[in-house]
């Protein structure tokens, strides 16, 4: 797998922020006992897997949308067997716009846009050697 801007691969990096954040904030509380604390106590304890779970969950997937990010913003490119034209290309399809802005001729009276575009696409083509065209 190839990456079209492999320097942004350096933001993975950044998925470990909100765990650093996460592990900070767990340091910061302070635990002060008052007269109501073991009713308290009594409650959280009967939740507190499902709680501890949730904040893991959440915690996972904020550093896994960070990381996917910076996979994306680095462009991954598949080639080879596994890839999208596994080698070479075979054939090109081409859409064309149909609307009136197509038809549409220059003031100078050359041809139709529509046109202009068709030779700009062979002529392309026969640069990249594709033996099928299909509009």
């Amino acid at each position: 797998m190839l990456f079209l801007n492999p320097l942004l691969l350096w933001g993975l990096l950044a998925a470990g922020v909100p765990i650093a954040i996460h592990l900070l904030n767990r340091r910061r509380h302070k635990t002060i006992q008052w007269a109501a604390m073991q009713f308290l106590l009594k409650a959280t304890r009967e939740s507190r897997g499902k709680k501890k779970l949730r904040h893991f969950l959440i915690l996972a997937c904020r550093a896994l949308a960070i990381a996917a990010l910076a996979f994306a913003a680095a462009r991954p490119v598949v080639s080879g067997l596994i890839g999208w034209g596994g080698g070479s290309i075979d054939t090109v399809v081409l859409l064309l716009d149909r609307s009136a802005s197509m038809e549409a001729k220059p003031g100078d009276g050359l041809e139709a846009r529509r046109q202009i575009v068709i030779e700009k696409v062979r002529d392309a083509m026969k640069s990249l050697g594709s033996p099928r065209l299909v509009l």
